[in-house]
């Protein structure tokens, strides 16, 4: 399928900006989670807030098997944008994900996200597509079956303490479903994240719409929804 991008719709001049990539300087990352606070606020008001720790985190400790760009769109001394790509390594490498691509508040409807997104094209030349996430005592956690054994692997913590937190993906290999392995991963992971991160006062996670058992899971454990979001791909023409 073929997508044709609209228009620009401008309710101003255009925004003459430089594309840089994000250094991890202290400057940088704070001028990175300004823009983000802004469109949080407007676009997703929720109790998640973003914060220097989380982009800190991504930058030094990206998704295995992924490399990820940080890029900011500046204008003068403002930052009035931010990108962040990911190129997976291991599989799926004809694919480029656009994990944010954002405009300040202030600085919509000048072409700055036009801008960043022919960006995000010109930076994934080479790949094909371009996507654009009663209940039960934690304490309680179901025994693992016979041969069936938790492993917890710690990685980098942040440095300093958050509230927030994301869950990401949990995983169960299709020959061993059905053991409940997915409801023990999920305690553990509250059981343990308490432990190490005692500031810990709300958890973001995410599931597919079609993926009932996870989603049962996820009410079973407390979680509420708060927000739904959508996918779009884009085959970049000229690439087979």
């Amino acid at each position: 399928m073929r997508v044709r991008l609209p228009g620009l719709v401008n309710r101003g001049p255009a925004t003459e900006i430089t594309i840089q990539r994000l250094d991890g300087s202290d400057p940088a990352v704070a001028a990175w989670v300004t823009v983000q606070e802004a469109c949080r606020l407007s676009d997703e008001p929720d109790p998640a807030r973003p914060s220097a720790a989380r982009v800190r985190g991504d930058l030094e400790h990206p998704w295995p098997g992924t490399r990820v760009e940080h890029w900011l769109a500046r204008h003068g001394e403002h930052t009035v944008g931010v990108l962040a790509l990911g190129f997976p390594q291991t599989d799926n490498t004809d694919v480029t994900v656009i994990r944010e691509l954002s405009v300040h508040t202030d600085h919509r409807r000048r072409g700055i996200g036009a801008k960043l997104w022919r960006h995000a094209v010109d930076q994934s030349r080479g790949c094909r597509a371009l996507p654009a996430a009663c209940r039960d005592d934690p304490a309680a956690a179901p025994a693992a079956s016979p041969g069936e054994q938790l492993v917890t692997a710690m990685g980098a913590r942040p440095v300093r303490e958050e509230t927030h937190g994301w869950q990401e993906d949990t995983l169960v290999l299709p020959a061993h479903r059905g053991h409940r392995l997915g409801l023990r991963i999920k305690i553990d992971n509250l059981l343990q994240v308490r432990t190490y991160e005692p500031a810990l006062r709300l958890v973001d996670t995410w599931n597919a719409d079609a993926n009932s058992h996870l989603i049962a899971i996820n009410e079973a454990l407390g979680y509420r929804p708060v927000s739904r979001h959508s996918e779009w791909e884009l085959q970049l023409e000229g690439e087979r």
